[in-house]
């Protein structure tokens, strides 16, 4: 036991005596004047249409009950800003030899994020058509 008590000690005081820096030598270098670098971000503003909206966002479908739907239109660039993006849409029904339209519009959020509700049963079926689309997207790259 006293042998082990003397060879930690005597390492403990090599270790303080010449330290314990190896073969391993690192710099940093410090600099007194500020950076010359700077990154420039390029503001897009890009105005929605019907021929251009599908590259900005995302649809997906999703089941919440027995035949019915929320189609989920997400923004697809998590760095934009959605501005007054309004969506006109037409919901269709189908059903009993019978199609009748109403026009809708969906305000998305700043994120772009908004809900379309659609439903299916044996008596008819409701489904959505987009005929228009408005605001714009500013984004930063």
């Amino acid at each position: 036991m006293r042998k082990v008590f003397l060879a930690v000690i005597l390492v403990f005081f090599s270790l303080v005596l010449f330290g314990c820096s190896g073969t391993i030598t690192q710099e940093i270098k410090t600099s007194e004047e500020p950076s010359t670098e700077s990154i420039a971000f390029e503001k897009h503003i890009v105005s929605l249409t019907l021929d251009n909206y599908q590259k900005f966002f995302t649809i997906s479908r999703n089941t919440v009950g027995t035949g019915s739907y929320d189609n989920n239109l997400s923004g697809a660039l998590s760095y934009a800003y959605y501005d007054n993006v309004v969506i006109t849409y037409l919901l269709v029904y189908q059903g009993r030899g019978e199609t009748t339209e109403t026009e809708h519009t969906l305000n998305l959020n700043v994120g772009g994020c908004g809900t379309i509700h659609t439903t299916s049963s044996q008596y008819g079926s409701t489904t959505y058509r987009i005929t228009g689309v408005s605001g714009t997207v500013i984004y930063w790259i």
